[in-house]
């Protein structure tokens, strides 16, 4: 890695974190100055992953006095994708609309004030198309605006040996003219039987009756027709949603595990954290301490740790082009 000063950070919509828990794996020396989440799971499992930082929590976005914030050099924002996901509530990211998605525009305050170098937004997919795909443009257009290049991509953590299909959009936007490529996708090693529990270790509860399978069955083929019926010999899986999980019922995707197809279970916490790139130890700390149905949504909204250490990979340590990353 270069020698630089430590990496001053500031994450919007946080969660537990998964950016910094992916700068933290790649060695990045970095300082969290701010962060800002409002659901209090969330800010637990925050607190459990990263004590040091309790008090830096600025809560409601819509509230942060920016002029009273100290400097930082990189903003990540994957804003709420309830009112533009397609399993959402579809009301639009309109600026000014008081949606959960509107809160985007109000990381233009951060921006505009704080000037950091790198910028990075995740969200679904459903960002770029249909009527959604007019305000990504705009948006977009404000940052050119504010002397920043974008650089955009879909990326899915089955490129990046995770085996999930969970297509998002990753907008990586630098000042000045910084010129940024996203990480070459890597041979998958590691399949869904690795990331498995043994039959015997999983409790019965997480078994479906032939109602449950068959209501499941009904919604997947309406949401997620990707990879949602997967077995042990699959390579990956379909994508793990925040609502992966409504009383094991609602439940998408799904492991089969037997030639007859009404032989089925939902995942596990265990398994569906490690399908989102934490480690043991992360997991079982979020698994004694956050109640089980805010944990599978909490995971279902975050971010695949594995793709945000190559992205920052590329931009921190192995660039295409030396980054002068702070004057």
């Amino acid at each position: 890695m270069q020698n630089i000063e430590k990496l001053r950070v500031f994450t919007a919509f946080s969660g537990y974190d998964s950016q910094c828990l992916a700068l933290k794996r790649l060695g990045i020396d970095f300082d969290l100055i701010g962060w800002s989440e409002i659901d209090k799971h969330a800010i637990k499992a925050h607190n459990l992953f990263f004590p040091e930082y309790t008090e830096r929590n600025y809560g409601d976005i819509t509230k942060i006095d920016w002029e009273k914030v100290d400097d930082f050099d990189l903003f990540t924002y994957s804003f709420p994708c309830t009112d533009i996901s397609f399993l959402g509530q579809r009301k639009g990211l309109t600026e000014g609309s008081n949606t959960r998605s509107s809160l985007l525009w109000e990381c233009k305050k951060a921006i505009d004030i704080k000037r950091p170098k790198y910028l990075l937004l995740e969200n679904v997919l459903a960002l770029v198309q249909g009527g959604n795909k007019k305000h990504f443009i705009n948006w977009l257009n404000i940052l050119q605006k504010l002397g920043y290049h974008n650089y955009v991509s879909i990326l899915s953590p089955h490129q990046y040996n995770v085996p999930q299909t969970r297509h998002r959009v990753f907008v990586v936007s630098t000042l000045e003219r910084q010129y940024y490529s996203y990480p070459t996708p890597i041979k998958q090693t590691i399949f869904i039987k690795d990331i498995l529990e043994k039959d015997d270790d999983v409790d019965k509860g997480y078994f479906l009756s032939q109602k449950q399978f068959d209501y499941i069955t009904k919604k997947r083929n309406k949401w997620n027709k990707d990879k949602s019926d997967f077995t042990k010999e699959s390579q990956y899986c379909g994508c793990i949603s925040a609502r992966y999980y409504q009383s094991r019922i609602g439940a998408i995707p799904h492991l089969r595990l037997g030639k007859n197809k009404e032989i089925a279970r939902v995942l596990t916490e265990r398994e569906v954290g490690r399908l989102m790139g934490l480690n043991e130890k992360e997991i079982t700390l979020l698994i004694n301490n956050i109640p089980k149905t805010r944990l599978y949504y909490m995971l279902g909204n975050s971010i695949v740790v594995d793709i945000l250490e190559a992205i920052f990979r590329k931009m921190f340590i192995e660039p295409s082009v030396k980054l002068e990353l702070f004057s």
